[in-house]
Order: structure tokens, then sequence, then C-alpha cells
């Protein structure tokens, strides 16, 4: 009898372990920083692993400043390999990982409303449909000169594909502004280029450097997890009855 009590518990904790899981993915990107181990921890890897999938991320502009509440900068996601994708997580954080600025959300895409500073600064997508590379977003910079800008951008291909961490090769600067960044003369990356790539391989690399050891831990929405806990009660109920 115990065994058999054990054995419903297991596949009621499966399907809230599912249920979790598929949130992560489906819905939004489950976590606000572009922190590999924690994209990576999240339960079955939905996002898969972090790798070079030749995502890129460019701009209209040919530098790297802001106009404090000034014009709208756009990014287009693009793909030298792959030309689809089915999640993203893009921001623009501080010095001290507050996410700034704010998109103007597309069709098919959300603001993830919970995570560090404005409440519209961080943009995810809303389903896991296929997106083809092209895509492109308005980020509209702070009202006030919030000092060094780095932007981030989470791309995932699909659980097999996995997933690309990039972030901007310097950080964006409001003209005129006391910080000055250092001229990045490694990169290869075209003068229109935002983005490079995070090593696959560095975990606490330049990506997490931003913000130290502060990663968010998943953030699901429980209103979410309850409707689809809900729909999942019957079958619970009805495993109980079997092995109870």
């Amino acid at each position: 009898m115990r065994s058999i009590f054990y054995t419903g518990i297991l596949h009621i904790a499966t399907i809230l372990a599912f249920l979790a899981v598929a949130y992560a993915f489906s819905t939004g990107a489950g976590t606000c920083n572009a922190d590999q181990a924690t994209i990576e921890a999240v339960n079955s890897s939905p996002m898969g692993k972090n790798s070079n999938l030749g995502y890129s991320v460019t701009m209209a502009q040919d530098n790297h400043s802001y106009v404090p509440g000034g014009p709208a900068i756009q990014f287009t996601v693009a793909g030298s390999t792959i030309q689809t994708f089915k999640g993203i997580l893009f921001y623009g954080a501080d010095s001290n990982n507050n996410h700034v600025g704010q998109w103007t959300v597309p069709s098919g895409y959300k603001l993830m409303a919970n995570c560090q500073g404005d409440p519209q600064a961080t943009l995810t997508h809303s389903s896991a449909s296929v997106k083809s590379v092209g895509a492109t977003f308005q980020w509209n910079p702070p009202a006030t000169d919030c000092g060094p800008i780095t932007i981030y951008c989470v791309i995932c291909a699909s659980t097999q594909q996995g997933f690309q961490i990039i972030q901007s090769s310097q950080p964006f600067v409001v003209d005129g502004s006391s910080y000055v960044p250092n001229k990045d003369t490694s990169s290869s990356v075209s003068k229109n280029a935002v983005t490079n790539t995070t090593s696959p391989s560095n975990s606490t690399g330049a990506t997490n450097s931003a913000y130290g050891n502060n990663a968010d831990s998943l953030r699901i929405s429980k209103s979410t997890f309850l409707i689809q806990f809900t729909l999942f009660v019957p079958l619970i109920v009805s495993l109980l009855i079997k092995y109870l």
C-alpha cells in the first residue's frame, strides 16, 4: 500500500513539474536576467543549453548613445545559421542591474512587469510559436540619464537547439555624459552591431558581471499557474482515488 501511495505522489509531482516547465518556456522567459546558470537550471531544461547559434542583434544607428526621453532605438534579431526562434528575453540594464527604458510591445510578445526596475523595461515572448529572424523591436530610452546601459538579449531556438546569450559590445551612454566607456578593440562586430556572444562555457562571465551572483529565481505567475493547476485537479483526484 505504501509503495502504491508513493507512486501516486510521484505522478502528481510529475504533473506539477510539467506545468512549471511548460509555463517557463511557452508563455515567457520565466526569469528576468540573462544568466546562463539560472536559465539552464529550469526543470528538464526547456530552453536547452547556452550555445553560439549564430544569432546577432543589430541596431538602426551607428553609435552606442541614447537621448533621455528621446527617440526610440530599433533593434533587429538576425541569424546566420538558424532562421527562426521560439523565445526571447530582451532588456537594458544600468550598472545596478535595474532594467531601464520602455519597450514598444509588438504582437506575440509581452512585458515582464515583475522584474527589477521599470515594469515596461523587460520584453519576452507570449507564446512558443515559431518566429522568424528579422523581427524588430523598439526600445525607448529612459527619461533621465541613467548612466551606462547594457543591452541583453537571450534568444531560444528550441529545447533541442538551446539558447544564445548576447549583450551589447559596449554600454549605451548619453552624449556629453561624464562616463566614457572603454573602446572594445578586440570586438569584430560591425559598427551597427549591438551585441557580442557570451561564451557558452563561462556561466559566470561578462553576462553575469553586470549583476554579480544576484540571479533572480524563476518567476511564475501565480494566477496562471493556479488556472493550469485547476485544469489538472480531476486527474489528480482520480489518481488519488486509484492509489489510496
